[in-house]
C-alpha cells in the first residue's frame, strides 16, 4: 500500500491521470454492484461530482472503458419520465456518479458516488479506496450507524 501526500481533498490534490484512476476504480465497483442483469441492455451514463457541481469525465477517462460500450458521459443522456435514457437511441439507462474523494487516513480515501436507476431506484455511497501497487482498490462501502 502506498501512502497518499497530505494536502486539501478533491479531485484537484492530485494529477489528472490520479484523479481518472481513483473515479475508474469506484466507477467499475458500482457497475458491479449495481448494474444487474436487469440494466444489461442500458445505457450506463457517468459523471464526477466536484465542489457540488456535477462534470462530464474527460475523454481520456472514459477511454478506459473503451471496452463497455454501455459506457456515456452524462451529457449523452436525459431524464426521461421517471428514469433516464440515452438521448442518440432513446435506450433506457442508468446514472452513475463519482466525488467528491476526502481522505479518510493514511493512505485512505472516502469516495462519494451516486447511482440513479429512476425516481425510486437510488442509492448513495461512500466507498474506501487505497493505492496497492500502483492502483487504486475500492476496499468496499463505508457503513455509519447511528446511535
Amino acid at each position: 500500500m502506498v501512502l497518499l501526500a497530505a494536502g486539501a481533498a478533491g479531485w484537484l490534490a492530485w494529477s489528472a491521470s490520479e484523479n481518472d484512476a481513483i473515479a475508474v476504480a469506484v466507477f467499475r465497483e458500482q457497475i458491479r454492484i449495481f448494474v444487474t442483469s436487469e440494466d444489461a441492455d442500458a445505457a450506463v451514463c457517468i459523471q464526477l461530482r466536484d465542489q457540488g457541481q456535477a462534470r462530464d469525465p474527460s475523454s481520456r477517462l472514459l477511454r478506459k472503458f473503451s471496452g463497455d460500450l454501455r459506457v456515456k458521459p452524462a451529457s449523452a443522456c436525459s431524464v426521461h419520465g421517471p428514469g433516464m435514457v440515452e438521448k442518440a437511441t432513446g435506450r433506457r439507462a442508468v446514472l452513475l456518479e463519482v466525488g467528491p474523494v476526502k481522505r479518510a487516513g493514511a493512505g485512505v480515501l472516502e469516495v462519494e458516488a451516486l447511482f440513479w436507476r429512476s425516481e425510486s431506484g437510488t442509492a448513495r455511497s461512500t466507498y474506501r479506496v487505497v493505492k496497492e501497487r500502483r492502483r487504486y482498490v475500492v476496499l468496499g462501502p463505508v457503513l455509519r450507524y447511528d446511535m
